[in-house]
């Protein structure tokens, strides 16, 4: 749900996500993209 999350799970050898319904609930889901994985750019 959070770009920690991702960061989380990515420090644990996770490699994908099912982020599906994050999008659903988004207004804007390519903005909720870039929010969720903005911390791989960091």
């Amino acid at each position: 749900r959070t770009p920690a999350d991702v960061a989380l799970l990515r420090a644990a050898g996770v490699q994908a996500f099912l982020v599906g319904e994050a999008f659903m609930r988004a207004a804007d889901p390519g903005a909720e993209l870039a929010r969720l994985f903005a911390v791989e750019r960091a």
